[in-house]
């Protein structure tokens, strides 16, 4: 009734004058845009044409699909006008009444508003989430991407990328390293399209530098991580540790939730990774690799250690002072002493 009430006010004011020449105004408005407002690189300022030539141009993605361990649950969400039931297996094309819980759905807001309710988020509602962002993924990234569609308008990929990252800092979960390479992804595509239009800007435009600073904050230190695909050998569940290799490389890590011949991507972060220049013995570390440095490259505070073993790469980060009392130097052997604990594992296996 309220809607009827609604929709007859409406009709009414359209037949005022006020109303005809807002109407008008309106349609003129949206013609003008579609054929001379156009957001396209030469708008760009120095700033952000220096941005999209760095991270916009003819960059390959290792991109890969998960598998989706389907709890066969439904949560309630939130979207613009009205509450959604959402599984792992949704349709993520459904048709709504309102556009704007289309958009709501893709921009994913409605894990803003499951993070910010009263309740504390558990467990198994972030293990459904993620599983959410898989499915997501798969669909519009690895199965049918159409970079034409409203899902990947700039608007809505940034509010996309922003809630994302929101989600894994809310709740201190380690992001997966396929969603991180999805969010590469997406910001590549989101450089290639931001909103600097020749006839003005607008709001979508701060928007869209939002997400690029909450990736640039969150992602400041990636290029310190050595990311590595890993064969699972013997999972060890006593000791709660999986034996894997790599090339041939023998890498202990946290117990890995998957059966043997298995092949699931972890990371090294270079901080975790100490060095020695001779052999080490009496330590609980279990990785004790002996490799040889192939390149050193000093940063503000520190310096970033490259070394090789069977042909893996890894990197390690060091003080100037340690480096100095080392002696390393390019081609010198030298070892690398990695916890099992430090190595982070990637929870859900490449299909």
């Amino acid at each position: 009734m309220l809607l009827n009430k609604e929709n007859r006010c409406f009709i009414k004011y359209l037949f005022t004058f006020s109303g005809i020449f807002n109407t008008l105004k309106f349609l003129i408005r949206k013609l003008y845009n579609k054929c001379f407002r156009k957001n396209d690189y030469h708008n760009y300022t120095k700033l952000f044409k220096s941005i999209f030539k760095r991270y916009g141009c003819n960059k390959k993605f290792d991109l890969f699909k998960n598998e989706i361990n389907s709890s066969a649950k439904k949560y309630k969400i939130l979207l613009a006008t009205k509450p959604y039931l959402l599984d792992e297996k949704t349709d993520w094309n459904i048709k709504f009444d309102d556009e704007e819980d289309y958009e709501s759905l893709h921009r994913f807001i409605w894990l803003r508003y499951l993070l910010s309710s009263e309740k504390s988020i558990s467990t198994e509602e972030i293990n459904f989430i993620e599983n959410i962002l898989f499915s997501w993924s798969n669909k519009f990234i690895h199965e049918c991407f159409d970079d034409k569609s409203l899902v990947w308008h700039p608007y809505t990929l940034s509010e996309r990328i922003i809630n994302i990252i929101i989600f894994y800092v809310v709740s201190n979960r380690k992001m997966p390293i396929s969603i991180q390479k999805n969010l590469h992804f997406m910001l590549s595509i989101l450089i290639k399209r931001l909103e600097f239009y020749n006839y003005g800007h607008g709001n979508h435009l701060i928007n869209n530098s939002r997400a690029l600073l909450y990736y640039a904050l969150y992602f400041d230190d990636e290029e310190l991580q050595t990311v590595l695909k890993v064969n699972v050998l013997e999972n060890i569940i006593s000791n709660g540790i999986t034996k894997s290799s790599v090339n041939g490389l023998i890498l202990w890590t946290p117990l890995i939730d998957q059966p043997e011949g298995s092949v699931v991507n972890i990371s090294i972060h270079a901080k975790d990774v100490i060095l020695a220049n001779k052999p080490v013995e009496g330590i609980s570390a279990r990785n004790i690799i002996n490799a040889s440095i192939t390149d050193m490259k000093s940063l503000d505070t520190s310096v970033l250690v490259l070394a090789e073993s069977n042909g893996v790469s890894i990197m390690s980060e060091i003080t100037h002072e340690s480096s100095n009392k080392l002696g390393l130097n390019i081609g010198e052997d030298v070892y690398l002493i990695i916890k099992t604990n430090s190595i982070y594992v990637e929870s859900v296996p490449e299909l």
